[in-house]
């Protein structure tokens, strides 16, 4: 992966870009930084439980965002009941 870090708060938001240099499926067409990506993670504290928001960025603007698209979907399927079981420390 390849990336910079936009912005960072502890303990409430993590933005950056990401761009997939490795994987033939998710290499991305130009290999420029209009390929890479944003996504975010923030966490919003209520009363007794902390929600965790993931944005993953804006694929129109990708040259091959229509293919990637659905690769990144089943990337996350796959992911996010991981990521709830170590949040929830059941992993």
């Amino acid at each position: 992966m390849r990336g910079n870090v936009i912005d960072a708060i502890p303990l409430q938001l993590l933005r950056f870009t990401v761009c997939d240099v490795f994987s033939p499926a998710m290499r991305p067409v130009s290999g420029s930084a209009v390929d890479e990506i944003t996504q975010s993670y923030s966490l919003v504290a209520r009363q007794e439980h902390t929600v965790l928001h993931i944005a993953h960025g804006d694929f129109a603007k990708l040259a091959n965002g229509e293919q990637l698209y659905p690769l990144v979907i089943q990337l996350w399927d796959r992911l996010l009941p991981r990521l709830k079981g170590l949040a929830e420390g059941s992993e």
